[in-house]
């Protein structure tokens, strides 16, 4: 399937996780950032999984006090230096009894530095300080607070939980954007000055690239992460894999991957030293769970620094199956292929191709549309959706159908346009309307089958499907303009 037209897929997927949220909002419990979704506010209960997938605890993050001066002097900030504290909850919701460290409690400053936790002699008798325990039992919560030493002006950006070496599960997230997948990422020494430039050029997830002697276990896939380091400072800079951290939706840290690739055009990303000026571009492959993707990807040592570098599944560009910004190898080749596209154009395919181009790019606009439109199902907290909310979704879903009914397609497209209106825009617009009736007499079965409704729903874009045969018909019927409609909608 040509590389446009997998837009459509990223979207049905988007819309297919409509669902699963709206029926964690009818059961009252929690919800877990299961998505990865951007953003953890103050007061979010975040759900703690264990390895079995099941939750173990929720952790929530209920205040930050920033500067916190309520410290006797015997314990005051060094020269340079201020106090923040983070008052925290966390609730044993499993059967078994675990381990409570409030070392394990990362809070990350806005220059992407890890601050360290001092000891205070509060003046407040009744501040509390987080206590450790061995064993936090069934049903039980711990309630204290959490010191943190800040360099300057720098504010907390986020709090990590990590218990073990793979365990980075976000339970406070303050930024105030995400990072797309192609951002330049700054990364700064203990001076302030810039040090590196980090870009995630590109995540296919699921990565298949790879000869059968390296396939994953059974359970697992790959997703590969296509990556540019930069060093921009005055010193050599050592680079590795083990910089990088990829973390699921579940807070688990991947290691990567020796995958033996059918396509090393981009090689490996290896341990080198890079001298001032020099970038080291390449691939890391991870192995991932079945239905467990990637939430982001961090750089640093995890000890005295880590910079969020891309935050995958808050990526405007995710949902498809693979998920890229340009890749620094193909960005010439990207603007050639507009060249050679629009040469191609001048000549075209068949009368029954006019305006193929104008009514694709139209198409491309309404999904773009679609995926703002659902995109706050991936932020907000579920349980602040109501059936007004939900409805109104699905109502704005079936004026997109009218709208791509009406769009005049060429007489090539006539058939994937009325598979994007019926099969798509009207059947999501009904079982999104399911969904909300079901909120409206609060029947979580109900909700169920309305989820399961609209995954029916993007099975059309599934490979062999209505939708992919029809875009191979018209690509078939119209190359040229097929190929113009695929690099301007990528330019």
């Amino acid at each position: 399937m040509r590389r446009i037209f997998a837009l459509a897929a990223l979207v049905a997927l988007t819309l297919g996780l409509i669902a699963p949220s709206l029926v964690s909002a009818q059961t009252g419990t929690p919800a877990a950032d299961s998505t990865g979704s951007f953003g953890v506010p103050l007061g979010t209960a975040v759900s703690y999984i264990g390895s079995d997938g099941a939750e173990v605890g929720s952790i929530t993050v209920s205040s930050i006090t920033d500067p916190f001066d309520g410290f006797d002097q015997s314990s005051a900030p060094q020269r340079g230096y201020h106090y923040a504290l983070a008052e925290v909850t966390i609730t044993n919701t499993s059967t078994r009894p675990f381990e409570v460290n409030p070392g394990a409690f990362m809070a990350v400053d806005s220059d992407g530095f890890v601050a360290q936790q001092p000891y205070i002699t509060f003046t407040d008798p009744s501040q509390t300080a987080l206590e450790y325990t061995d064993a936090l039992a069934p049903g039980d919560s711990l309630t204290g607070v959490i010191p943190y030493s800040l360099f300057g002006g720098a504010t907390i950006d986020g709090l990590l939980y990590s218990p073990s070496y793979d365990r980075v599960v976000t339970v406070l997230d303050l930024r105030t954007a995400p990072v797309e997948i192609g951002t330049t990422v700054s990364i700064l020494n203990t001076s302030g000055a810039e040090t590196a430039q980090v870009v995630v050029n590109s995540v296919t997830a699921p990565f298949e690239g790879y000869d059968a002697s390296s396939a994953p276990p059974r359970g697992g896939t790959y997703v590969a992460v296509e990556v540019t380091v930069t060093n921009t400072g005055a010193s050599v800079l050592s680079v590795s894999p083990s910089d990088f951290w990829v973390i699921d939706a579940d807070g688990f840290v991947l290691s990567s991957s020796y995958v033996t690739r059918t396509d090393t055009t981009v090689p490996d990303y290896d341990y080198i030293d890079l001298n001032p000026g020099d970038s080291q571009h390449g691939i890391l492959v991870y192995q991932i769970y079945e239905d467990v993707p990637i939430a982001r990807i961090a750089y640093g040592d995890g000890y005295t620094t880590i910079n969020v570098v891309a935050d995958v599944s808050a990526s405007s560009s995710m949902g498809a199956p693979v998920t890229t910004a340009p890749p620094v190898a193909t960005a010439a080749a990207t603007t050639a292929a507009v060249s050679e596209a629009t040469i191609a154009a001048d000549v075209a395919s068949s009368p029954e191709c006019a305006g193929v181009v104008d009514w694709g790019l139209d198409l491309v606009d309404r999904i773009g549309k679609a995926a703002e439109l659902t995109a706050p199902f991936q932020t907000a907290d579920a349980s602040t959706l109501d059936p007004a909310t939900v409805r109104d979704v699905a109502t704005q879903l079936r004026t997109m159908g009218d709208e791509q009914a009406a769009s005049n397609p060429p007489a090539a497209a006539t058939e994937l346009n009325t598979i994007m209106t019926e099969q798509f825009y009207y059947a999501l617009a009904d079982s999104v309307d399911q969904i909300a009736g079901a909120l409206e007499q609060n029947n979580a079965a109900a909700a169920l089958a309305g989820q399961m409704a609209a995954q029916d729903v993007t099975k059309v874009f599934d490979e062999g499907g209505l939708y992919d045969v029809a875009t191979q018909a018209l690509t078939t019927a119209c190359p040229n303009e097929v190929d113009q409609l695929d690099a301007q909608a990528g330019s």
